[in-house]
């Protein structure tokens, strides 16, 4: 997940910044869900990258947490064949 997070954060480069925070949704209610501190891994990684992607981790990680839900970005942990588990927005197919 910190990999993920630091390949999505450094190539970030001023893209749109809603796509940047729907794949950091994604990769926050992961952690929550594998029981891997959310806050911690995402606040190490916008420590390590600064700028803009680094402002908008932490400010996403300040946020309520209603506005960081799985509900809130239209989330859904959809199982795998192998017993784990992909989170996808509802509105893909």
């Amino acid at each position: 997940m910190t990999v993920a997070l630091l390949f999505d954060a450094l190539g970030f480069g001023g893209h749109d910044p809603r796509d940047f925070i729907v794949g950091l949704a994604v990769i926050f209610n992961s952690a929550e869900i594998a029981g891997v501190d959310p806050r911690s891994l995402c606040s190490g990684v916008a420590a390590a990258v600064g700028g803009a992607a680094g402002d908008l981790i932490s400010a996403f990680v300040a946020r309520e947490p209603r506005d960081r839900s799985m509900e809130a970005f239209r989330l859904t942990a959809v199982p795998d064949p192998d017993g784990g588990f992909e989170i996808k927005p509802d509105w893909v197919g």
